[in-house]
């Protein structure tokens, strides 16, 4: 009988360090992951009208006709036209429907 108990708990003892084991595996992949989106979230990318209106999925045209009437954001190096990722994000967030909530009556 206190064989098999022994048996037991070192089974058990086995088990929790199999856990452990593969906790920190995880969690060694998760920190491997983070860095690697962090570095290519900090790479600036420079994208001209055609890209940008792609990547928002609207006619490289309506870009244009928008940015110089709403006055986007962009750059501009002599008499090309360019957008980075946070101008695209600008855009968008000028977009944004955000709902509003109802007066009470």
């Amino acid at each position: 009988m206190a064989y098999q108990k022994a048996n037991g708990a070192i089974r058990l003892l086995l088990d929790v360090r199999a856990m452990v084991d593969g906790t920190l595996f995880l969690m060694g992949v998760a920190t491997t992951e983070i860095a690697t989106v962090e570095r290519e979230r900090d790479r600036l990318e420079i994208y001209d009208e055609p890209e940008a209106a792609a990547l928002l999925r609207i006619e490289a045209g309506l870009l244009g006709d928008m940015r110089r009437r709403y006055k986007f954001p962009h750059c501009k190096f002599g008499t090309k036209v360019r957008y980075t990722r946070q101008h695209l994000n600008a855009i968008i967030e000028y977009f944004e429907i955000r709902e509003q909530k109802k007066k009470p009556k």
